[in-house]
């Protein structure tokens, strides 16, 4: 079995990121062992503050939208890609590492592949290849 990743794996506690990752939601949600979600909250979360920081203390809706289409190469403690978005992009990753099922533990196998500027429901394996 084969899939993508754009983010750190629960497994990988020697990562800072990911050690800081089990502080939090052990103190604030009681869970022991960090997951798919858990980790895809605190990405949403860390660009949310980005955004935040961004549009300052005139926090208006305008600002905000500004603010997340301005983020680029934003890289959060847990992400292995950086989040870029724009007024015609928000998809914030278009990259991920190809990853592959060993010892029961998901491991990368590939090289960074871009996907830029494609919309990934039109992508084929003849794109990855590229």
């Amino acid at each position: 079995m084969v899939t993508v990743t754009y983010a750190r794996q629960g497994w990988e506690v020697d990562n800072p990121g990911i050690t800081k990752h089990l502080e939090i939601i052990q103190e604030y949600a009681g869970i022991d062992s960090a997951s798919n979600l858990t980790i895809v909250g605190q990405m949403v979360g860390e660009m949310v503050v980005e955004a935040l920081e961004i549009a300052g203390d005139d926090l208006t809706r305008e600002n905000l939208i500004e603010a997340v289409e301005s983020i680029e190469n934003f890289l959060c403690s847990v992400c292995l890609v950086p989040a870029t978005m724009s007024s015609g992009d928000h998809d914030p990753f278009q990259g991920a590492y190809l990853m592959r099922a060993e010892d029961g533990i998901w491991k990368t196998f590939s090289d960074l592949i871009s996907y830029e500027g494609m919309l990934s429901g039109t992508m084929s394996a003849a794109d990855v290849k590229e």
